[in-house]
């Protein structure tokens, strides 16, 4: 189509439809092709423009553009524009000061995190569509490496597949903009594209003459004489990272049960913006609930466990770590297959175009659902993509006005019980650096109280022993020794009067400790780590002394937890499932707290969410939106 033309077709859309229907065409032009999902999802996810103005394109747009004149249908729900089209659009698009060229980048990182499951079809045109698709985004947000793959790809053809690389240079025509650094792969394109009826060899004397080499090219050595010079070029600056960071994501989960599903109110806190990105989506029916009593079940009577304070019960003796690996391996399938669900996937695709894989990321879980908070959501696959990134649960609660000291040491507290081996837990919280560590092993009441109230305050609160929760998880208790039992209830009141005074951790490294964190949540300065079901003296010991070395070097408390999760999958031949067990409970509304912001010598970089923003917004109360200057997104288009 020659550019009058295209001029004339968008011309006339404008008039039809109006500015924000042409705006919305600019965006759907960056994409090589069109199908109603991608443009929806696109629609979905660019309603602003890079200044945060809203754009205010409706929903109908998809349609009247697909439907226009600057789009043929080419398959099944499948368009394309014309180049001449395309290509106006676009320089409208980075022309425009409200959008430009981190609008472009923008997009590229869209597509290429909307592609990224297509790459791993199994079906050939599929992978060959998504990775043109790919090859797009590339070449406008990473030029030099799109140019790398499409030598590397047509090298890997060159007279082997004539329509393989036949279909390569056509793609790389349409690259001729993005890629124009790059002479040598575009004048190869130009060539073959002009003696594609020809047989190699007279395309590769084209080509020669075209590069004002000896026509003497042999065809044998056609591709590395040509594509050899397609190297990145030495003075071109990467470009920078103009994304804000993700630093909290919280998943608040409303009422619901596992037979009828749970409504989700996402929010995406950025690190310079005062309102979250917000998004509504909902958790189907499942049966995760069942594969972790399945699960759990067999974790708690496995024979080979000699779990802190755990009864033996009869008749499991037969029991295998392999039928309990099996299991676990279910468990995990069914989580993932649940938060890859089509009601939950607007979320994950968001998540995954605005992240990096640089990013330091807390993914808290919002719920009062016991059931909800045994689950290892760790397990989900999303984790493995972002290695910066850990979970914790979040709790709603009015923060603690604490009185503030100046000292140079850590102050720790441990409260050592029975069953475990007290001279190793003493003996790796006393070699930590800069510390004042004080110990009551199988301690009274008493002894308890006056510590928990000693004027100096405290940084860290650690209990070593046994534990257990209630049967619905809202209260536990911890054995102080042979003979005496303290509820957490109990407990709270004199960890009050500790978080008055400074305490900002308290690690339970005990069993079944989620009644216990829940009944503290009400201590909404304090951060919480317990254990969520049964663990033996061994992986007690591994967790404390890998964490406290993590957590003591610098390392942010998610990374350190993270990495002591890490640590403990290597015990797993032994002691299968011991890096589900450690999790964190945190006010979002608080920072996460630090080793050297105890020692007054730094401040945390994450910010602390605004807790009347989230208090209004993230707890469901009939599904209302958070007014002010938050963006939505949804799953499906609005009726």
């Amino acid at each position: 189509m020659k550019p009058e033309v295209a001029r004339r077709r968008i011309e006339a859309f404008e008039r039809r439809f109006g500015i924000t229907h042409l705006i919305f065409a600019c965006h759907g032009a960056f994409p090589l092709a069109l199908t109603p999902d991608l443009l929806y999802k696109l629609w979905a996810n660019f309603q602003r423009d890079i200044h945060g103005k809203v754009l205010g394109i409706p929903w109908v747009a998809v349609a009247d553009l697909l439907l226009s004149s600057l789009c043929d249908e080419v398959g099944r729900e499948l368009y394309e524009m014309d180049t001449a089209v395309r290509n106006s659009l676009l320089n409208r698009l980075k022309e425009n000061e409200n959008f430009g060229q981190l609008r472009i980048n923008e997009l590229s990182d869209f597509l290429l995190f909307y592609v990224r499951q297509q790459l791993q079809s199994n079906d050939q045109e599929v992978r060959d569509f998504a990775q043109a698709q790919r090859w797009t985004a590339l070449a406008y947000l990473r030029p030099n490496e799109a140019a790398q793959e499409l030598r590397s790809a047509l090298e890997q053809t060159y007279q082997q597949d004539k329509s393989e690389q036949l279909r390569l240079v056509s793609l790389v025509e349409t690259f001729a903009e993005p890629l124009a650094e790059f002479e040598p792969l575009l004048v190869y394109a130009r060539e073959i594209g002009k003696f594609k009826r020809s047989d190699s060899a007279i395309a590769a004397t084209g080509v020669s003459q075209e590069l004002g080499q000896s026509s003497q090219v042999k065809t044998d050595d056609f591709s590395k004489e040509v594509l050899d010079g397609i190297n990145p070029p030495s003075n071109k600056e990467p470009r920078e990272n103009n994304f804000v960071r993700i630093q909290t994501v919280i998943l608040t989960i409303g009422d619901g049960d596992f037979e009828r599903g749970f409504p989700v109110i996402a929010q995406i806190w950025l690190g310079n913006e005062r309102f979250p990105t917000q998004l509504q989506v909902t958790l189907p029916p499942t049966d995760v609930y069942s594969s972790y009593c399945n699960w759990q079940s067999y974790y708690q009577v496995c024979n080979e466990f000699s779990h802190r304070g755990l009864v033996r019960v009869e008749g499991y003796s037969n029991m295998s770590f392999t039928e309990l690996r099996q299991l676990a391996q279910a468990l995990q399938n069914s989580i993932n297959n649940w938060l890859n669900s089509e009601s939950f996937r607007p979320l994950v695709d968001l998540l995954y175009r605005q992240l990096s894989s640089t990013d330091k990321i807390q993914v808290l879980i919002v719920t009062k659902n016991p059931l909800l908070q045994r689950l290892p959501w760790d397990l989900w696959e999303f984790f493995e993509y972002y290695p910066k990134a850990d979970l914790a649960f979040g709790f709603l609660s009015t923060k603690i006005k604490q009185s503030t000291h100046s000292r140079n040491k850590v102050r720790i507290f441990a409260l050592l019980g029975t069953g475990i081996n007290v001279d190793l837990d003493i003996s790796l919280i006393d070699q930590l650096p800069n510390t004042e560590s004080v110990f009551l092993v199988e301690s009274s009441r008493e002894r308890l109280n006056d510590q928990l109230w000693d004027e100096q305050g405290w940084d860290i609160f650690y209990f070593g022993g046994l534990s257990s929760s209630d049967s619905d998880d809202n209260n536990g208790e911890i054995r102080l020794n042979s003979t005496d039992v303290l509820t957490a209830e109990e407990l709270k009141f004199s960890l009050k009067r500790a978080v008055e005074r400074g305490l900002k951790l308290a690690i339970f490294n005990s069993c079944d400790g989620l009644g216990i964190a829940n009944k503290l949540a009400d201590l909404g300065n304090l951060t919480i780590i317990v254990m969520r079901d049964q663990l033996t003296n061994k992986v007690a010991e591994e967790f404390l002394k890998h964490f406290l070395s993590a957590f003591s070097s610098g390392q942010s408390l998610y990374a350190s937890v993270r990495e002591v999760r890490e640590r403990l999958q290597g015990l797993e031949d032994r002691y299968p499932c011991a890096s589900w067990l450690p999790v964190i409970f945190q006010n979002p509304a608080e920072e996460p707290p630090t080793w050297q912001g105890f020692l007054n010598q730094g401040v945390d970089n994450n910010k602390a969410v605004n807790l009347n923003q989230l208090s209004q917004g993230a707890i469901p109360d009939g599904w209302q939106a958070i007014r002010g200057e938050t963006r939505f997104f949804f799953s499906d288009p609005p009726r």
